[in-house]
């Protein structure tokens, strides 16, 4: 049987994502990933938690982020916009992912649980990503990286990107600092 990865692997709003994903040099495929993961690209989605849009912003999120960008007048309903949602969400997940050493697999731990969790779950050596993940003690999140991860390879394909396996993806987690200890 034949599966047909464009219907169970959409990707809306193409412009918008490849436009932000190009500007803030975040690989697009991973991008969607996320999405997925996060609303299952319903604008107007919103988590129990109270993070709303496409990206899943939590409001005190959204409100540092729209001053941050020089959004005047934000208020909540302004995540459910999907431009004003993609344009917040990948400028968050580009500042997440420069503080966790560019590395695609920290950067989406830390945007599901937080920057500083991703960063204090490092080791005190390398780690192949995969291992990584299987330590992240929260369940949510370590199913929600794995899930992440997994959706990106299959929007690679879709977008024809090169070819990195899962594995090459998760690649190698560096060491924890020393001062992060």
């Amino acid at each position: 049987m034949l599966h047909d990865f464009g219907l169970r692997y959409p990707m809306p709003y193409r412009d918008v994502v490849r436009d932000q994903s190009t500007a803030l040099d975040i690989d697009e495929a991973w991008v969607y990933g996320l999405v997925r993961q996060e609303s299952r690209f319903v604008a107007t989605a919103r988590s129990s938690a109270g993070a709303s849009g496409l990206m899943q912003l939590m409001p005190s999120t959204a409100r540092w982020l729209a001053k941050r960008l020089g959004i005047a007048g934000h208020h909540a309903s302004l995540t459910e916009v999907v431009e004003t949602n993609i344009s917040m969400g990948t400028n968050y997940l580009r500042q997440v992912m420069d503080s966790l050493d560019n590395h695609m697999v920290m950067a989406s731990a830390g945007y599901n649980a937080g920057p500083s969790r991703a960063k204090a779950w490092a080791a005190s050596r390398p780690l192949e990503g995969a291992v990584y993940v299987e330590t992240i003690p929260f369940i949510e999140t370590r199913e929600y990286v794995k899930k992440v991860m997994s959706n990106t390879v299959y929007y690679a394909r879709l977008l024809r990107q090169s070819s990195f396996s899962l594995r090459e993806r998760l690649g190698t987690v560096p060491a924890k600092s020393p001062q992060s200890n």
